[in-house]
């Protein structure tokens, strides 16, 4: 097996402007997985989605998040 990777989902959704927060937590080293793939289907099609990105590295812990 391979190394345990610690991860958790939040999802936040409102009614007012029709929002939604997704936030996305893993441990490990810094990481950003959304720097460097740009050209790959998955990127262009989140990236249509997303009205903004942001990503903070504390503690050993990163945490995304996509507001849609």
């Amino acid at each position: 097996m391979g190394d345990e990777i610690r991860l958790g989902f939040a999802v936040e959704v409102s009614e007012a402007d029709e929002s939604c927060l997704v936030t996305v937590t893993y441990g490990g080293n810094a990481f950003k997985p959304l720097m460097g793939c740009s050209d790959s289907l998955s990127m262009v099609l989140l990236s249509r989605m997303v009205r903004q990105y942001s990503h903070r590295f504390q503690n050993g812990n990163n945490q995304m998040n996509l507001h849609l």
